[in-house]
């Protein structure tokens, strides 16, 4: 499991109808302090059947039972425990005990180094993607090394020089939700050290599915040297979503949903809600299609006024629909996203 930790942790880092415009992955879109996920992972190789790539596809993920999960999140380098290792980190992401540095520098994004409670040493920095990304886009490399102890006085070393090529862009559901996706192929080739003794030398194959905050929302990993491979490791992402806000202590009388502001919007709005009292609530946004493009609210909420925001960056320009439901009330809204 530690090789495969890795690998997906280094890929961490409309007004039609009938398509989506694609997302295009900058500076200011990288998810901000607080973005919080959950990875879950297979306990092996699954049977996959790899998509097609190219523009504007449309990918259906089957439903998967995991067998591992790690809680994951954007942290503030700076109040992090490796944080003096890495004084030019501008991002963190926290994954299972581990704490990845990142650094936006200019036009790429890298990969500084990782601190966590077996992990040693991280060397050299890697670029995790150049910036901004949008397809098409010359493929790009990546050298990393690390090295974690086995046991007292043994220390394995990895090192993975790999080539990736952005090989498409679409929409992506999974058993968590539906995204706006960029995908790469990643191809690796590993050699493994014990104590400075090469022990393995051998190739594997990855795709990965992110969105425009540069978070993998699902990966396959194969290891072979076939980019066509039928089974695979598989990682999906479940994001955690947005935290709606008790706006005041005045406690309503009835169930409302007010438009929301601004209205037409772009890329962020407000949504505010009233709940007269203490109930699950939902607040999901839907395109013209009817399909779910963002849950905004999936929780308890005790009675109060609240409002949420939604960011639709990943989104092209037009009517979307958003719905407060709760088991005793329903109410749909219109509002018009223009780029």
């Amino acid at each position: 499991m530690k090789v495969n930790f890795f690998c997906f942790l280094s890929l961490v880092l409309l007004f039609t109808l009938t398509s989506y415009a694609q997302i295009t992955v900058t500076g200011s879109s990288i998810a901000p302090v607080g973005t919080s996920w959950i990875y879950h992972a297979d306990v092996g190789l699954v049977p996959v059947t790899i998509p097609a790539g190219g523009p504007n596809q449309v990918w259906n993920e089957p439903v998967h039972s995991f067998g591992y999960n790690f809680p994951s999140s954007f942290e503030n380098p700076a109040s992090t425990p490796y944080s003096s290792e890495f004084p030019a980190a501008t991002h963190c992401v926290f994954t299972a005990g581990n704490y990845a540095y990142l650094q936006l520098a200019g036009n790429e994004f890298w990969q500084l180094g990782v601190g966590g409670t077996s992990l040693l040493h991280y060397d050299p920095t890697s670029l995790i993607m150049p910036i901004p990304l949008t397809y098409p886009h010359s493929p790009w490399t990546r050298v990393f090394q690390y090295e974690f102890q086995v046991i007292p006085g043994y220390v394995s070393t990895i090192r993975d020089s790999s080539i990736i090529t952005l090989d498409g862009w679409g929409t992506l559901t999974t058993q968590y939700g539906t995204f706006q996706v960029l995908r790469t192929q990643e191809r690796h080739w590993i050699k493994e050290y014990l104590n400075g003794s090469l022990t393995t030398n051998k190739q594997s194959v990855s795709y990965a599915w992110f969105d425009q905050h540069g978070i993998t929302i699902l990966s396959y990993t194969n290891p072979s040297d076939s980019v066509n491979f039928t089974t695979a490791s598989i990682i999906e992402a479940e994001l955690s979503p947005a935290s709606a806000e008790q706006i005041n202590n005045v406690v309503p009388q009835n169930f409302r949903l007010e438009q929301n502001y601004p209205n037409p919007f772009n890329p962020s709005t407000t949504i505010r809600y009233s709940i007269p009292e203490a109930i699950f609530a939902t607040v999901k946004v839907y395109d013209m299609l009817g399909k779910e493009v963002a849950t905004l609210v999936n929780e308890e909420q005790s009675a109060g006024n609240y409002e949420v925001d939604f960011n639709a960056a990943g989104l092209s320009s037009g009517m979307y629909f958003y719905k407060l439901e709760t088991s005793s009330f329903v109410e749909t809204k219109k509002m018009l996203l223009l780029k």
